[in-house]
């Protein structure tokens, strides 16, 4: 990724996407915090590192080649929503195997609802 594409596009675009969220919990003035990888593009740039900052969004970067052995989101996020994706898909199947008495499967639709509903099951913050 160019420093243009990160200035012009992503930024702007993470910046709408947190002050969205910030305006649908009423909390306009708080800050945000966004992990990046060692990615120079990421942080070395100052018109992207102003309008976070501009954004209320503090930028916490993780050192080069390190990411694998930190990825904070992998342990305090994503195992909990992967082991309650894999719960709640085996309970949806088991389920569904019974009612119709033979194989079966999950359309898009099926696993996009039980991909939500094991997203909302992990609280990130008051909700």
């Amino acid at each position: 990724m160019t420093y243009s594409v990160w200035e012009d596009h992503v930024v702007p675009d993470l910046c709408e996407q947190f002050n969205a969220v910030r305006a649908a919990k009423k909390m306009p003035d708080q800050w945000a915090l966004l992990v990046l990888d060692g990615f120079g593009a990421h942080s070395y740039s100052i018109k992207a590192l102003k309008m976070l900052k501009e954004n209320k969004i503090i930028v916490i970067r993780l050192p080069s080649h390190t990411s694998s052995a930190l990825q904070p989101l992998d342990v305090a996020v994503f195992r909990s929503v992967k082991s309650n994706n894999a719960e709640l898909m085996k309970a949806f199947i088991m389920h569904k195997c019974h009612t119709q008495r033979k194989t079966a499967s999950l359309t898009k639709f099926e696993m996009a609802k039980i991909f939500h509903l094991s997203w909302k099951k992990v609280r990130f913050y008051d909700q």
